[in-house]
């Protein structure tokens, strides 16, 4: 039903701002196809596509996007998989999605699988297991 689809469009946009504001500041919003796809993110009144940002905006994107959904699941908690992401991000925004990790982590199981534990290493409250250790477990 295309106005369900509204409803959901619109909690899933406010969402992803929400949890957007305190990586990129400012007012943010996004715009959604019908699909629920990202389009465009617009940040204090300056509209930009999805393919007009640059890797480690679209990087931090795909992240919110994983974050927003698991925390519009419902009342159970569901895991978040990320596989070596934020490879493009400068250091500022590695510390800014450090924090929002520690948010999300809160609630919801987040795993990280990644060659550069480095990029993770400011978030508060991490579990490290390396993959000899997870090998030794199988």
């Amino acid at each position: 039903d295309a106005q369900e689809s509204r409803g959901l469009g619109d909690v899933y946009k406010r969402q992803l701002s929400q949890l957007a504001r305190p990586v990129y500041g400012g007012d943010i919003t996004f715009e959604l196809d019908e699909a629920l796809r990202v389009t465009a993110r617009t940040q204090d009144k300056e509209t930009v596509n999805l393919a007009s940002l640059s890797g480690g905006a679209r990087e931090q994107l795909a992240i919110l996007t994983r974050f927003a959904i698991a925390q519009l699941v419902g009342a159970e908690s569901v895991p978040v998989i990320v596989d070596d992401a934020l490879g493009s991000t400068d250091a500022h925004r590695l510390q800014l999605m450090a924090t929002l990790f520690s948010h999300v982590g809160r609630d919801n199981q987040v795993l990280v699988f990644t060659c550069m534990p480095e990029r993770y290493s400011r978030v508060p409250g991490r579990s490290e297991r390396d993959i000899a250790s997870l090998k030794g477990v199988i």
